[in-house]
């Protein structure tokens, strides 16, 4: 039998599996502790839903089925299986891939270089970055596990780092009117650009401000994940002692987040500017990453939700919240909902994904 994953044919011929055979928890285990592979990465290799694993990993059931001989529809799928090639095949690993490598790798699933690079991360906004990298980056397109900026890089720029990481903490405390978190939301950021910014640093060493516009989105979106998860009600608790409002009044704003500005401008004057936060962006992760989970939560919502908040780094009763947000909204408006930036929120019912 020819497999087109390397990765594959190793794994059944060491474990002497055969498609279709049911496995268990235990050995399963074994091969992942073995061939020191995440337990995510086998069971995607080896064919098995992760809905599979999660009803065998808490006993719902004793084994499940192999499927590894499973046609794969979907780039983002074949995508995947070559982003776990690279991470465990000794040729491979993380380092830099240059563009006729990455060309030889994808010929053999059929697929294009462009496709690879549109697919390799889930926000598909990185893609027309990714074109830049391979097409300005001498030594190629870096493929690899997170990692940190490296010390010599955060030394050298230790002092614009800060400046970027005041100014977005301030843009920040500003637009959340919570200007007492100012020196929280700096640390938040400096502390995540530290700590996942060594892709960023590796592949777009040709262009040094696009290199810090996209760190400073990492630590933008770091400080917006700790507002949502940490302050927001305790900043809801100050608006009302600065509004002299009530709990009724609270919940109305609660409920009204798409149009913030709108809802404090009928309710406490249009010379009132206080703006509550961003939930436009946030809601439209929220939408994309329910999109990309849609089959697991099919199968299980309790699961499947709780994968959606552990990506979003939110709690699963946050989570649940927005989303009956959303549903109120989409409701009121029976229509879908178009953002400044093109983005749409589909029209679905919330309550069937």
């Amino acid at each position: 039998m020819y497999y087109k994953s390397k990765l594959l044919y190793q794994i059944i011929e060491k474990n002497e599996l055969t498609n279709k055979m049911r496995i268990n928890l235990n050995l399963l285990e074994l091969i992942s502790k073995q061939e020191n592979m995440i337990m995510k990465d086998l069971i995607f290799i080896l064919g098995i839903s992760y809905n599979s694993f999660y009803k065998l990993k808490n006993k719902v059931r004793n084994a499940v089925f192999l499927n590894f001989n499973r046609k794969l529809l979907e780039i983002k799928d074949i995508v995947n299986m070559i982003k776990i090639e690279l991470r465990y095949l000794p040729e491979y690993g993380d380092r830099f891939y240059v563009d006729k490598e990455l060309e030889d790798i994808c010929a053999r699933w059929n697929i294009t270089v462009n496709q690879f690079l549109e697919h390799i991360h889930s926000n598909p906004k990185h893609y027309k970055f990714n074109i830049q990298v391979l097409d300005n980056n001498k030594k190629g397109f870096w493929v690899g596990k997170v990692t940190q900026l490296s010390n010599s890089f955060v030394v050298r720029n230790n002092e614009k780092l800060n400046k970027k990481c005041k100014r977005i903490a301030t843009i920040m405390s500003d637009h959340y009117k919570c200007a007492g978190y100012r020196e929280d939301f700096i640390s938040i950021a400096y502390e995540k650009i530290i700590e996942i910014g060594g892709t960023v640093e590796k592949n777009f060493v040709f262009d040094e401000n696009l290199q810090f516009n996209i760190l400073g989105v990492k630590g933008k979106y770091a400080i917006i994940n700790y507002y949502h998860k940490y302050c927001k009600d305790l900043y809801y608790e100050q608006f009302l002692i600065d509004n002299d409002t009530n709990e009724d009044t609270l919940n109305f704003l609660a409920d009204n987040r798409y149009n913030p500005e709108k809802i404090l401008e009928d309710n406490f004057g249009e010379n009132n500017q206080t703006t509550l936060f961003d939930v436009k962006d946030f809601h439209t992760r929220i939408c994309e990453e329910l999109m990309r989970n849609l089959e697991i939560i099919d199968s299980d919502r309790k699961y499947g939700l709780k994968l959606v908040a552990d990506n979003l780094g939110i709690t699963e009763k946050y989570l649940e919240q927005n989303i009956d947000e959303m549903k109120i909204i989409t409701e009121q408006n029976n229509t879908v909902k178009k953002y400044a930036n093109g983005t749409y929120i589909p029209m679905y019912d919330m309550d069937e994904v």
